[in-house]
């Protein structure tokens, strides 16, 4: 970028005779060189101006004469550099307007390339998607079949497995039931056994327990009569007696 033209002629260090003079208008220096940037001024541009104006006044301080003639030069040098810095805007706004068409075309131009590159993108990604889409429905359907394959061949084996099962389970009833018939019958023969033989032995016992007591009776019964006899001797005897001293 073109820089600014801010060379002058007028433009020359201080005398060591002037540095006093410059210290004391150095508050209307930098009010100078404050204006001149709030009017728009670049603050380089404006501070060498404010320089300039300060040393042509420092050198004109002397008469009211070398002022005007110094107020005179410093108008001119202000429209000059005026003048100057009017067309470095002139030319700073042309160029810059310049270069926002020229960033602007670029832009447009980089955002259509962009736009065209994320079409062609989003066509290529679509269509990926699709193969992609298609490929996992053709696993899907294979995996489908081939669990279905799978179920189908678990089930006539889980089936078969069943019915075995169930023919094992059916001989293993028939001959528990078997077993358990036929001890049944052992049980009931044993029983059967042990009550023959139990009613025998309380038929013996029964008998001799009636022959016992049937004995014991025809002893009782003997004892009777003996107790009779002797009670009716007994009897007689007392009756005799009974009669004898009644007789007497």
């Amino acid at each position: 970028m073109r820089e600014f033209d801010v060379a002058s002629p007028l433009h020359s260090p201080p005398r060591p005779a002037t540095l006093a003079l410059m210290e004391a208008v150095a508050f209307d220096t930098h009010d100078l060189v404050k204006r001149l940037t709030v009017a728009g001024m670049p603050e380089p541009l404006a501070e060498v101006l404010a320089g300039e104006h300060s040393l042509l006044i420092h050198k004109r301080l002397a008469s009211k004469r070398d002022l005007k003639e110094l107020e005179a030069s410093n108008k001119r040098d202000i429209q000059a550099l005026e003048v100057r810095l009017k067309h470095n805007l002139e030319t700073l706004e042309t160029r810059l307007n310049n270069n926002l068409r020229e960033l602007e075309t670029r832009l447009k131009h980089s955002l259509e390339k962009q736009e065209a590159a994320a079409k062609s993108n989003h066509e290529a990604l679509e269509a990926r998607l699709e193969k992609q889409e298609a490929a996992a429905k053709s696993d899907l359907e294979a995996l489908e079949a081939r669990l279905k394959h799978s179920l189908e061949k678990q089930e006539a084996a889980t089936k078969s497995n069943l019915e075995a099962l169930e023919v094992r389970l059916k001989h293993s009833l028939e001959e528990q039931e078997a077993r358990l018939k036929h001890s049944l019958e052992k049980q009931a023969a044993a029983t059967k056994s042990n009550f023959e033989a139990l009613e025998a032995r309380l038929k013996h016992s029964l008998e001799k327990q009636e022959a016992a007591a049937k004995s014991n009776l025809e002893a009782l019964e003997a004892r009777l009569e003996k107790q009779e006899a002797a009670a009716k001797s007994n009897l007689d005897a007392l009756e005799a007696r009974l009669k004898h001293s009644l007789e007497k």
